[in-house]
């Protein structure tokens, strides 16, 4: 194959993998309550995996020798300064799912109380376009 051909090839593989994603986000589901029970479980692994590097760092505190730590569960090795990075960056992770669970679980109820009410539909509900 000539290089203009896999030029070629590669373009419209590229188009098609768009149209894929924008076809699978439009079938993304929009309800509020299943979007909130994701971001749930989202906020669950950041916490579990939280709650694993701050196990590391009272390890690597108390056992400063034995740095750099290999972690076989993250499958990676951590220093005490890398560990304290990323229990932060993992604890802000949790925060933000949760501070995201938390808009669409207000979302679902706006949404509930809506259908219950007779008013006018939520936002997940609004024709946008």
């Amino acid at each position: 194959m000539d290089p203009i051909d896999e030029a070629e090839a590669a373009d419209d593989m590229a188009h098609t993998r768009g149209r894929v994603r924008a076809l699978e986000r439009r079938g993304y589901t929009t309800d509020a309550a299943a979007a909130a029970d994701r971001w749930a479980e989202r906020a669950e692994r950041f916490r579990n995996t939280a709650l694993h590097m701050a196990i590391v760092c009272k390890l690597l505190r108390a056992y400063p020798k034995s740095s750099p730590y290999v972690d076989p569960e993250l499958g990676r090795s951590y220093t005490l300064t890398e560990a304290r990075k990323e229990l932060h960056f993992q604890h802000e992770q949790h925060v933000r799912a949760r501070e995201q669970e938390a808009n669409w679980r207000r979302m679902a109820e706006q949404d509930a109380e809506a259908e219950t009410s007779g008013r006018k539909p939520g936002a997940m509900e609004k024709n946008h376009g």
